[in-house]
C-alpha cells in the first residue's frame, strides 16, 4: 500500500515539475463507464480513464478523473452562479473502485487498443493536462464535463479518430436527461423549471457524448487507423438492471417505456390546485373580492419568476437562459400581488390581460407540446390553470362595481 502511494505521489510530482515518465510495453489504458447513482449529483453516471503500468519497478493502477472539484466556503454560491471549477484528479483505482462498491453502482471497462507509441503520447497529454496550471476547467453540464473531456483528450491525442456514430434515435438534451430522473420526480420538475430553450434542441454529432452512456455507445463505434479504438466490454461491477439495460450487442440502452417522473405525485398537486381553482370560482360567484390568499399565491409565483430571471441573466449557466417558464411564473405577478385594485390605473388592466394571455399560451403548450418551442413539465398545468382563474377573477372584480371585500 505504501509503495502504491509513493508511485501516486511520484505521478503528481511529475505533473508539477513537467517531467516525463516512460511507459512500458505492458502499459494499459481503458475507458470506465459508471452507472447512475441514487442521488441527484450521481444520477447521470460517470466516465473516467484508467491507466495501469509498471513504473520504476512498482505496479501502478490509477484513474484520471475529470469529475472532481474542491469544496470551499463559497461552493454553493459558485455552483449557483455557474462558476464552479472542476479539475482533473489522479487517484488510485482501488479507491475509485471501493467508492462504487459502497454506493452500489456498476462499472464497465473498455480497453483502448493502442500501440506503445500511442500509449506514450496519451500518457504525456494526460500528465500535461493534470498540471496545476492546466487541470482546472469551467464545468458545463452539456458541453464540458467528465464525458466530453475524455472525448476531447482522445481526439487531441489521435486527431485521425473517426467519430462516426449510428445513434439514429436522438432526443433533445432535455428528453435525454429526463430518462435518468425516473425515480427523482421532484428533481425532474426542478430541472425542467430552471432549464430554458437551449435544452430543447437536438444535440449535434459532437454534442451527443455529453453523458457517459452516450460516450460509451459512440466510442464503441470509433475507429482509428482502420481499427476499432475500444476493445470488448468488461463488467467490473454489475449494473443495476432497474437503471440500465444492455442489448444483444453489449450496448447500454435505456428502458424506453419509463414512467413520467411526475405521475406519482402530480395527482396530489393537481388535486390541490384543482380545488383551489374551484374555490376561486365559488368566490367569484359569491362576489367576494381579492383576498390575502390570492395575493400570497401570486406573490409565490412572481418570486419564482424573479429567481428564474436571476438564473437567466445573473449566472454563467447557458442552459438556464431563454427560459419560457417566466411566462407563467412571471415577475409581473409581484406587481399584481401588491397593487390595490381600488386605486389601480389603466396600465394595471394591461398587465392583467398580458399575463392572462401568457399563462393561456403556456397551458396550451403544456397540453400540446408540439406547438411549443420549449417543453413544459406537465406538473405545472394545475398551477397555470389556478393562475388563470385568479387572473380572470381579478379582471371581473374590476369590472363589477358591486363586488365588495377589497383589501
Amino acid at each position: 500500500m505504501k509503495n502504491k502511494l509513493l508511485i501516486l505521489f511520484l505521478l503528481l510530482e511529475l505533473t508539477a515539475f513537467g517531467s516525463s515518465q516512460q511507459v512500458s510495453e505492458m502499459a494499459r489504458f481503458s475507458m470506465l463507464t459508471c452507472s447512475p447513482g441514487k442521488e441527484l449529483y450521481s444520477a447521470f453516471g460517470h466516465s473516467a480513464i484508467r491507466f495501469s503500468d509498471s513504473l520504476n519497478g512498482e505496479w501502478v493502477d490509477v484513474v484520471f478523473n475529470y469529475g472532481t472539484f474542491e469544496f470551499s466556503d463559497d461552493f454553493y454560491v459558485k455552483f449557483a452562479q455557474g462558476r464552479l471549477n472542476y479539475m482533473l484528479d489522479i487517484q488510485e483505482f482501488s479507491t475509485f473502485y471501493r467508492q462504487y462498491i459502497l454506493s452500489g453502482r456498476g462499472i464497465l471497462e473498455n480497453e483502448l487498443l493502442l500501440n506503445a507509441q500511442e500509449k506514450q503520447h496519451l500518457f504525456d497529454l494526460l500528465m500535461e493536462n493534470a498540471k496545476d496550471e492546466n487541470k482546472y476547467f469551467r464545468y458545463d453540464f452539456f458541453y464540458d464535463n467528465c464525458s466530453t473531456r475524455i472525448r476531447d483528450i482522445l481526439v487531441r491525442a489521435f486527431p485521425e479518430i473517426q467519430l462516426t456514430t449510428t445513434q439514429i434515435v436522438r432526443p433533445t438534451f432535455r428528453k435525454t436527461i429526463d430518462l435518468y430522473l425516473t425515480k427523482l420526480g421532484w428533481a425532474d420538475f426542478g430541472i425542467d423549471l430552471v432549464l430554458g430553450l437551449p435544452c430543447d434542441r437536438l444535440p449535434s454529432d459532437r454534442d451527443i457524448e455529453f453523458l457517459p452512456d452516450s460516450l460509451y455507445k459512440s466510442a464503441r463505434q470509433w475507429k482509428y487507423n482502420g481499427r476499432k479504438l475500444l476493445g470488448p466490454t468488461d463488467e467490473l461491477l454489475p449494473f443495476d438492471e432497474s437503471q440500465m439495460n444492455m442489448n444483444e450487442n453489449g450496448e447500454i440502452i435505456r428502458i424506453k417505456n419509463y414512467e413520467n417522473p411526475a405521475k406519482k405525485w402530480m395527482w396530489i398537486v393537481g388535486l390541490f390546485f384543482g380545488l383551489f381553482s374551484l374555490y376561486q370560482l365559488v368566490l367569484l360567484r359569491k362576489r367576494i373580492g381579492f383576498l390575502v390568499i390570492d395575493r400570497i399565491f401570486l406573490f409565490i409565483l412572481g418570486f419564482l419568476g424573479l429567481a428564474l430571471l436571476c438564473m437567466w441573466f445573473l449566472t454563467d449557466h447557458n442552459a438556464t437562459k431563454w427560459n419560457l417558464n417566466v411566462l407563467w411564473a412571471s415577475p409581473i405577478l409581484l406587481v399584481l400581488a401588491f397593487h390595490s385594485l381600488q386605486k389601480s390605473k389603466p396600465w394595471f388592466s394591461i398587465l392583467l390581460m398580458v399575463q392572462l394571455a401568457l399563462v393561456i399560451l403556456v397551458a396550451l403548450g403544456t397540453l400540446f407540446p408540439t406547438i411549443s418551442p420549449q417543453y413544459f413539465n406537465s406538473s405545472i398545468l394545475p398551477l397555470a390553470l389556478a393562475e388563470m382563474v385568479v387572473l380572470i377573477r381579478v379582471i371581473l372584480i374590476r369590472k363589477k362595481l358591486g363586488i365588495h371585500h377589497y383589501i
